[in-house]
């Protein structure tokens, strides 16, 4: 059974999609059964997303709530691993290539397609895409972590940077691991240890923070988190929620005799309509970090009745 979310505010096309993937007589021997559930705007789909699994996207880019150069950059952001066809209106070529530049996999003009035609690009978006995320988690994750690499943190957060205009603002904040120690990479060697608590690390950043937020390992002991569409005053929260998971694992692992994980922690603030680019984010945030001559670094994960600072 295909799980595939339908996000579309016109309810006639909506109940003609339902209609089309209901009919199993049309259906070809290679056509998978499908659980359509509709979401009317961006946002409910979003949510949809965020608590429900699905297998395969088809999203109306031409939505009351989100403009059509925002819609796919906020569905990739909230889930980066699913298929997506995009629905288009009669004559636009424009929103729908630019999604396919993104990483969408197929576009189904409005009024141009039956369900054999929708059947065939079901099909060929969910086999393109088992073939692409094959390739994909080799080349933009980070084996140790389990989050993205420096690659693909720039893939994702980039273009989240450029849609910044319609959005609250981001944060960057930029983390360095402390007493990690040398990278044994280099000598083409592995350390579990180092693994385990990369691993570790990653599990927590992704509790701390939301799904549609961007996290990634930039190096050996460093690490990026981007908080999507986020208010000034939403910062706190993240890093005070950072700091308590830090600090329920190190107990943890102090009692079982266990390095400790705290992090060095720098921060940048992106909001409209500042034209920097990531590039320039990402170097002031580890400036920020950097700098402790000038100003003391925050850090996370330090014992109760520790400094917080140093």
């Amino acid at each position: 059974m295909l799980r595939v979310l339908l996000i579309e505010e016109d309810e006639a096309l909506a109940a003609r999609i339902g209609e089309m993937l209901s009919n199993s007589a049309r259906a070809g021997p290679l056509d998978p059964r499908v659980d359509l559930t509709i979401a009317e705007t961006l946002g409910a789909g979003l949510n949809h997303l965020r608590h429900v699994a699905s297998d395969l996207l088809i999203v109306d880019l031409t939505l009351h709530d989100s403009h059509p150069a925002d819609t796919f950059v906020r569905v990739r952001a909230t889930e980066a691993e699913l298929p997506i066809i995009v629905l288009t209106e009669p004559g636009d070529t424009h929103w729908p290539v630019q999604a396919l530049t993104n990483g969408a996999q197929d576009y189904l003009v409005k009024t141009e397609f039956d369900g054999i035609l929708l059947r065939r690009s079901i099909r060929y978006a969910t086999d393109r895409w088992r073939l692409l995320s094959e390739v994909l988690h080799s080349r933009l994750r980070d084996e140790a972590s389990g989050l993205l690499n420096r690659n693909g943190f720039f893939l994702f957060a980039d273009r989240l940077v450029k849609a910044v205009s319609r959005s609250e603002g981001i944060w960057l904040l930029v983390a360095r691991v402390e007493g990690l120690g040398p990278s044994p990479e280099r000598a083409g060697l592995r350390d579990k240890d180092a693994d385990r608590r990369l691993g570790a690390l990653g599990r927590i950043l992704r509790g701390a923070v939301r799904e549609a937020d961007v996290i990634a390992r930039l190096s050996h002991d460093e690490f990026a988190v981007m908080l999507v569409d986020v208010a000034r005053d939403g910062l706190e929260l993240v890093t005070s929620r950072l700091d308590q998971q830090l600090k329920d694992h190190n107990r943890r692992q102090q009692r079982a005799q266990l390095p400790a994980i705290t992090l060095a922690l720098g921060t940048a603030r992106l909001e409209p309509p500042s034209a920097y680019t990531l590039d320039q984010l990402l170097a002031r945030a580890s400036d920020a970090l950097h700098a402790e001559a000038a100003e003391p670094v925050r850090r996370l994960g330090a014992p109760t009745g520790a400094p917080a600072q140093s």
